[in-house]
């Protein structure tokens, strides 16, 4: 059995503070962990917040080309509970091993290491659950902050998606990790009918916001696909290295961040792929990003006759980058029952970069060849 595009495996670790103990035994297989929830602004019970917990993330990394294992793993939301009106919560039937606890309540910080590579608390834990034992984990809560704004046309027109006023636009983050670079932070927020945005349960730091409108849609050889619409950050550009850096402070609240959208100098970059035959190349990605800005792209597949096509894109330069990825076979299972045993097949074309630049007007399509790989 064969898939012709590569999977992505996502894994998450979730993270939250507190101290945790040992206390009484269960007699099961599984393990328990309870406790209590509080609020560190007010000291009373967090009641509604969601505990979940999971496990380590699970490190895969997918060759190029051969054999690698896929492992089973527990998914988000499989084990949680929720707080009462007395701050007390507890969560039963885990099976043993290294689990992180993630909180979720609005306006409060949850320490998720899958937004925040380095936690903003210290006191980052992992519970060791044991068959039989139940953990007590108490938490508390901090007010985070919050960075809201409007996202709206240069012509003052609010934006939307396609053609309804008040359809959403989903409004994202990027946060300075300690080494400089930024990376995505949290879900995404929407607009309301006003284009206002808010992003909540934010801890300190130095932030970037950007809007991904919609794309246009490209009919494939399995069927249409959507493209990925224009990136703008705050507070009008498609380079993260120019947008507006917004220094968060603890429970601080920004509303001024505003995100403007051009609709005057844009254009379209476009072309067709190939293989040395001339033959349409069908199958493959093509990412779009500004020169030297790698982070954040859009995206869109092949057309069935080659083709791809990106609009609404402003004066710069840009990488256009098409990426090709091999079949992926099924082996068979791991001897202990517990993996899956897959294999990478060398992808039949080298990936293709190329540089183009936009100054006035649309820049001629660009007739790309395959080179198949040996």
């Amino acid at each position: 059995m064969f898939w012709t595009t590569r999977s992505l495996l996502l894994t998450i670790i979730l993270v939250s503070s507190a101290s945790f103990a040992a206390s009484q035994i269960q007699p099961t297989g599984t393990g328990s962990i309870r406790g209590h929830v509080t609020l560190a602004d007010t000291n009373g019970p967090a009641t509604g917040t969601i505990i979940s917990i999971l496990p380590p993330p699970l490190k895969l990394s997918i060759p190029e080309e051969g054999e690698y294992i896929v492992f089973d793993q527990i998914s988000r939301g499989q084990f949680h509970a929720t707080v009462d009106s007395t701050g007390a919560y507890q969560i039963d039937k885990i099976p043993p091993g290294d689990f992180t606890v993630l909180t979720w309540l609005p306006g409060y910080i949850s320490h998720d290491p899958a937004d925040d590579p380095q936690p903003s608390h210290p006191d980052v834990q992992y519970l060791h659950v044991q068959a039989g034992q139940i953990i007590v984990h108490d938490l508390q809560l901090e007010r985070g902050g919050s960075i809201e704004g409007t996202v709206r046309y240069a012509d003052g027109r609010i934006a939307h998606i396609g053609k309804n006023v008040a359809a959403e636009v989903a409004v994202n983050l990027e946060k300075q990790t300690p080494d400089g670079h930024f990376a995505r932070f949290g879900g995404a927020a929407h607009t309301d009918s006003d284009g206002h945005y808010v992003c909540m349960s934010l801890p300190p730091g130095t932030y970037l916001v950007f809007t991904a409108l919609q794309g246009g849609t490209v009919t494939t050889t399995r069927g249409t696909s959507a493209t990925g619409g224009l990136l703008m950050f705050a507070p009008s550009t498609v380079r993260p290295s120019k947008a507006l850096r917004i220094n968060l402070g603890r429970q601080e609240t920004r509303k001024d961040v505003d995100v403007e959208i051009p609709v005057t100098g844009l254009h379209t970059i476009s072309g067709k792929v190939v293989n040395s035959a001339g033959e349409p190349v069908t199958q493959g990605i093509v990412r779009l990003y500004p020169t030297n800005e790698t982070n954040v792209s859009r995206a869109s597949p092949l057309g069935k006759e080659g083709e791809f096509s990106f609009e609404s894109m402003p004066d710069d330069r840009y990488v256009v980058s098409v990426e090709f990825a091999g079949e992926q076979e099924f082996v068979g299972i791991t001897k202990d029952q517990t993996g899956i045993r897959m294999r990478m097949h060398k992808p039949l074309y080298r990936n293709i970069t190329t540089e183009v630049s936009i100054s006035g007007h649309n820049p001629a399509p660009l007739n790309l060849t395959a080179t198949t790989n040996p």
